[in-house]
């Protein structure tokens, strides 16, 4: 369905390299990153791939899909063993104690995490304009949250920018007057190893 991602992923790069089978998706939305992982794959194709979402589109996406390989979860506690947990523009809007909790349960090889919203600053919050709306996004000091990484068993074995094109341009982070928001150019992608 989705040739095109909606913006970049390192998942099957990490998926190929690893020879994984199984991938759970935190905060996967409609399933993109799913269906360009099968179209980018030649021959290991997912088994297992689970969206971990809020219960509505949880509910909205399983009546709509009927792929056996796809499956979504809004209860936590149902996680269960994965090779991979993915996570693309979806960790600035919960705590890191979600997070442990999630790869307690899912017990991950990996975790990739594309559109880490942080660097060497503190952590905080601001505000993303949502329509006409706003949410609030939090930003996280690098060397923080790779401690807590570290004391839960994962290694940080990659970091890179990740950056995203609007219209052919790399697009950057606008100028805040927030002085913390203004020291992040842009995301980055980590890949954690499992020690």
């Amino acid at each position: 369905i989705y040739t095109i991602p909606p913006r970049p992923s390192n998942l099957s790069i990490l998926f190929s390299a690893i020879n994984a089978s199984s991938v759970l998706d935190i905060g996967g939305s409609n399933g993109w990153s799913y269906y360009y992982l099968n179209n980018s794959l030649n021959s290991n194709k997912v088994k297992k791939y689970t969206i971990l979402e809020v219960e509505p589109i949880s509910k909205f996406f399983s009546q709509i899909y009927k792929d056996k390989s796809i499956n979504y979860e809004f209860n936590i506690s149902k996680i269960t063993r994965h090779d991979i947990l993915y996570m693309n523009s979806t960790l600035q809007y919960f705590e890191d104690n979600y997070l442990l909790k999630i790869i307690n349960l899912s017990r991950p090889k990996f975790i990739l995490i594309d559109d880490f919203l942080g660097g060497k600053i503190r952590n905080f919050y601001s505000y993303q304009n949502y329509y006409d709306d706003q949410i609030p996004v939090k930003f996280r000091n690098i060397s923080q949250f790779k401690k807590k990484m570290i004391n839960n068993g994962y290694s940080l074995n990659l970091i890179k920018d990740f950056s995203t094109e609007i219209n052919g341009n790399i697009s950057y982070f606008p100028k805040s007057k927030n002085k913390e928001v203004s020291k992040v150019r842009n995301g980055l992608s980590l890949m954690f190893k499992k020690i």
